[in-house]
């Protein structure tokens, strides 16, 4: 059968020619045509043809049946002749043989094919009936263009694959009409094998092979199997739900993570740029004044100069005149002796200070500017180092703060509540109205954090708080009070904020709480640890000077346990 459809399929050629033209088509299909060649003489090669761009899909034929196929070079490879040997990827040839000789427009095999100027094919008929009671001109049914009846040509070639491609969707029916019977004894296939997980006839379960097997008809085997597969695409459709459900809350959330990164870097370049600018202007300010001063002290310089040179050249002159009055005989020297010394008392220089002690001030005012400066560009530096590293604080509970409800345990990491007060020491810094406690450690500058796991029963709120709070005494807890906080009660999160104490809104149920204290930025935020988000955010502008201690409130059944 596989002779005959070839031999109807490849026109006549020279051998020569088949020769050249095999160059063009690669390996796969020189491996068909010479198998095609060596294993049936009569049949011709397939010549390239500009209409058969998929002239691949012969690839199916070969692959139905015994061959060998040769690569030319005397190599030969041997395929099996049973089907099961048939490849997943003859299997989609197959397919796209069928998707290849398939009118768009009746969605059937080929029927005396067309090609038209576009190169789209049709049924003659179906491009008939598109084209109406217009028989010069008409569009393409899949490109639009306009195409001319006297320009269609029948395709006879496709004509033969489409014929083909019946010929093997009829194989195929045969084939599976066979399966219905058993192979080894004719007998209808209407038992199934569980433990074989195979169709088998009414003798094979009398046989040996199937001694003790469980054995059930097949259409009850089927309607289990049926039952099992739709139970497992139902899970598997769940599955794919999630995954582009997932999908999309990835996307998502990159993007936000994305946008926030770039948010901040436009904040950090913004704030950059306005501490230049300001630090550029006091700059040229101080530089103006320094300049101011230059510009004074020459001047004074110069002028002090000026007149000193003046005192010098009178000096000189007085001090020659006097030389030469010195040498003059004793009786001349005695005429105008009075004079002379009276000249010399005219003659006396006068120390003035040439720099005003404004001027002089100035100068100390910058030295004093430039100590102050580099102790701010050494705190500004110190603060950049130690300000963008987060250190995770190790905490612990203060038993001596704890409220006589509160139950601390033996490590100092757990908080629950207690069914009665208990007998305590006193302690000035004890709780003594709300069922709070406090950590041992404090903090007052730096970027810190800690981890809390809470649950989501009782009541509870955690934060921070100053370590001599009104709050001891019965003070309502609120940031006016030294209490900055975020808590769980009534089923709802709220921030400890009076009168209202606004809703929070987390995605999920958080088990975990970060609290991240940054004194250099000067606020508090409380993140859902494990996905990390962000829950609410203090300001603590007010509060610079102060020291900060890690705090804690329960009600009825909450516990409180710090993390490691």
């Amino acid at each position: 059968m596989r002779a005959r459809l070839i031999h109807g399929l490849l026109p006549q050629t020279r051998h020569a020619r088949a020769r050249r033209e095999r160059r063009g088509f690669g390996r796969h299909y020189l491996s068909v045509a010479w198998s095609s060649f060596r294993t049936f003489p009569f049949a011709r090669v397939l010549p390239p043809h500009p209409q058969f761009r998929h002239l691949w899909t012969l690839a199916v034929l070969c692959s139905l049946f015994p061959t060998q196929i040769s690569t030319g070079i005397g190599s030969t490879q041997r395929f099996g002749s049973s089907r099961k040997r048939t490849t997943m990827a003859a299997e989609n040839l197959r397919k796209r043989l069928q998707e290849e000789v398939t009118c768009c427009i009746c969605l059937d095999f080929f029927t005396d094919p067309v090609t038209l100027e576009c190169e789209h094919s049709f049924c003659s008929t179906c491009i008939a009936q598109c084209r109406g009671e217009s028989s010069s001109s008409a569009l393409c049914p899949l490109c639009k263009r306009a195409i001319r009846a006297t320009k269609s040509k029948p395709n006879k070639q496709l004509s033969n694959f489409a014929e083909i491609a019946k010929q093997l969707r009829d194989q195929e029916k045969e084939e599976a009409e066979g399966r219905r019977f058993c192979g080894r004894h004719g007998e209808p296939l209407k038992l199934f094998c569980k433990d074989d997980q195979v169709p088998i006839c009414v003798v094979c379960d009398w046989s040996k092979e199937h001694k003790g097997h469980e054995v059930v008809p097949k259409e009850e085997a089927a309607q289990e199997y049926r039952d099992h597969v739709c139970s497992l695409l139902e899970v598997m459709r769940k599955q794919r739900e999630e995954i582009l459900v997932h999908i999309l809350n990835t996307e998502k959330e990159s993007q936000d993570l994305l946008k926030r990164i770039e948010s901040e870097r436009e904040k950090m370049t913004a704030g950059v740029k306005q501490l230049y600018h300001i630090i550029k202007k006091q700059l040229g300010f101080i530089v103006a004044q320094m300049e101011w001063a230059k510009k004074e002290i020459m001047t004074k310089r110069d002028e002090q100069m000026a007149k000193l040179s003046q005192d010098l050249s009178s000096l000189g002159s007085s001090i020659q005149e006097m030389e030469q009055t010195s040498r003059l005989p004793v009786s001349d020297f005695l005429q105008d002796v009075a004079g002379t010394l009276q000249r010399s008392k005219e003659v006396k220089f006068k120390n003035v200070a040439t720099f005003p002690p404004k001027l002089k001030w100035k100068t100390w005012e910058f030295w004093d500017v430039t100590a102050i400066l580099q102790k701010f560009t050494e705190k500004f530096k110190g603060n950049l180092i130690s300000g963008y590293s987060l250190r995770k604080a190790k905490v612990s509970l203060n038993p001596a703060t704890a409220h006589p409800r509160l139950v601390v345990s033996e490590d100092l990491r757990s908080l629950a509540l207690a069914e009665r007060p208990q007998a305590l020491p006193l302690s000035a810094g004890r709780f003594e109205r709300w069922p709070c406690a406090q950590c041992r450690e404090s903090f007052s500058s730096g970027r810190s954090y800690w981890e809390v796991e809470v649950r989501n029963e009782g009541a509870w709120a955690l934060g921070i708080s100053k370590p001599l709070v009104a709050v001891r005494k019965g003070a309502q807890p609120s940031p006016e009070a030294g209490v900055w906080a975020i808590g769980r009660w009534e089923g709802q999160y709220r921030a400890v904020v009076p009168p209202h104490y606004p809703f929070l809104y987390p995605s999920r149920e958080p088990q975990r709480i970060r609290v991240a204290l940054n004194l250099e930025a000067q606020q508090v935020a409380f993140f859902d640890a494990e996905a990390a988000s962000l829950l609410h955010t203090f300001s603590l502008a007010e509060s610079s000077s102060d020291t900060f201690c890690p705090s804690f409130w329960i009600w009825k059944k909450s516990h409180l346990q710090l993390c490691l």
